[in-house]
């Protein structure tokens, strides 16, 4: 006898005929996947790989391990030969060891990627849209050029243990920056970050002005000058990074990569030095090599390209290790960069540190860090991760600078 089917049981045609209707829906349901802008995996940040794929980025690999003390060490030791090719025995102009850092700097810098497969020449059209990415490509080089101008004239006038001191400020003119273009608030955190930074920054030059408890009043102008240098080197780095991350905005990091950006900076920074080296500086190098020795000469050659290394050497290690670690991570790691180079070159050049000095140097340190922190947890939501201050270390070079 036949089993009357069950009303929930469909018909075997009707079910056949649902299957036909469904593929057209599921054919239109791919094509519309195909147009989404879903960004394969190789081509996503280091940080979003490991989200992706299940690693946390803040296991240090080897590579990052290596890089870190190499970072600090071509960063001591790019200070170190700075302000040795700045004192007497070879007396170089700011000016003229400016334009051979950047020179032999970008000369290294194209070899190695030349000889590494990742020379990338400027894309013909770049500039052909609008001619704000060509300033602002132009712009990120002068200014690039002015921040080491700077802090080279400062080199050449104080002891490099203050030079660094001074240069943890570089949040107020970062933030300066911002609030004068109207992007960015300060809030009642960072304000009294910004206090601890001011009260590091006076303490500091108090202390560069004697090394007793009297205070020389020309050392105090002399300190109070290098102190002011130094407030324009880093308005010409956050001027960089302005610029930069307005360039960034038109031109990604496939077109030109951050290393290969990097070297154009410099080669423009160069540029614009030449005529300025031509007119002030070319009369008295000239009788500087004509009436040194031979030996004398070959030695300041030596030196030149181990300070053009230990600097080239350095930015690659910095934006290797800025692109592989987050923003906090870095922030640490560069303020006891930082503190490293500081007692380092003091040892060097046999500069004391007083007590008040070494406060003065703490408070620098500790407002400089605290108020990255907050300024990190102010201007990065949890769903983005690239911020969007243009505080010099929240701005990968791939801040990218």
């Amino acid at each position: 006898m036949n089993k009357r089917p069950s009303p929930l049981q469909k018909h075997p045609l009707a079910l056949e005929q649902e299957r036909l209707d469904f593929l057209p829906k599921l054919l239109e349901v791919t094509n519309s996947m195909k147009s989404w802008n879903v960004p394969k995996l190789s081509s996503l940040s280091p940080n979003k790989r490991n989200k992706i794929n299940g690693s946390s980025s803040s296991n240090l690999t080897w590579e990052i391990l290596l890089a870190i003390p190499v970072w600090y060490g071509v960063g001591v030791g790019s200070i170190c030969t700075t302000k040795m090719l700045l004192m007497k025995e070879y007396a170089v102009p700011p000016l003229v060891l400016t334009l051979q850092q950047l020179t032999v700097g970008s000369l290294l810098l194209r070899t190695h990627l030349f000889c590494t497969g990742r020379l990338q020449p400027l894309p013909k059209n770049l500039f052909s849209n609008t001619q704000t990415i060509y300033y602002d490509f132009v712009l990120t080089g002068l200014f690039n050029a002015l921040d080491f101008l700077a802090s080279n004239t400062c080199f050449s006038h104080s002891s490099a243990s203050f030079v660094e001191t001074m240069k943890a400020s570089e949040p107020l003119m970062t933030t300066a920056i911002a609030l004068f273009f109207g992007i960015d608030s300060l809030s009642g955190n960072e304000a009294i970050c910004f206090l601890i930074l001011i009260s590091g920054v006076f303490c500091s030059t108090i202390a560069n002005s004697s090394g007793s408890n009297r205070v020389d009043q020309n050392e105090f102008h002399q300190s109070m000058k290098t102190a002011c240098i130094v407030m324009i080197a880093n308005l010409c780095f956050a001027l960089r990074a302005k610029s930069q991350k307005l360039f960034r905005a038109h031109v990604d990091s496939q077109k030109v990569n951050d290393e290969n950006l990097l070297m154009h900076m410099e080669q423009i920074g160069a540029m614009s030095l030449v005529v300025p080296v031509i007119i002030f500086e070319l009369p008295g190098v000239v009788e500087r090599i004509v009436n040194s020795s031979l030996q004398t000469n070959w030695s300041y050659c030596l030196l030149a390209v181990t300070n053009a290394a230990c600097f080239c050497t350095y930015c690659l290690a910095s934006c290797f290790v800025l692109t592989n670690l987050s923003v906090v991570q870095y922030t640490c790691f560069n303020c006891l960069r930082r503190i490293f180079a500081v007692i380092f070159t003091a040892i060097v050049f046999g500069v004391p540190i007083s007590m008040f000095g070494a406060f003065g140097i703490v408070l620098c340190f500790l407002g400089f860090i605290s108020f990255t922190l907050v300024r990190n947890q102010k201007s990065m939501p949890p769903s983005i991760d690239s911020p969007t201050s243009i505080l010099p270390l929240q701005m990968s070079m791939s801040r990218e600078e």
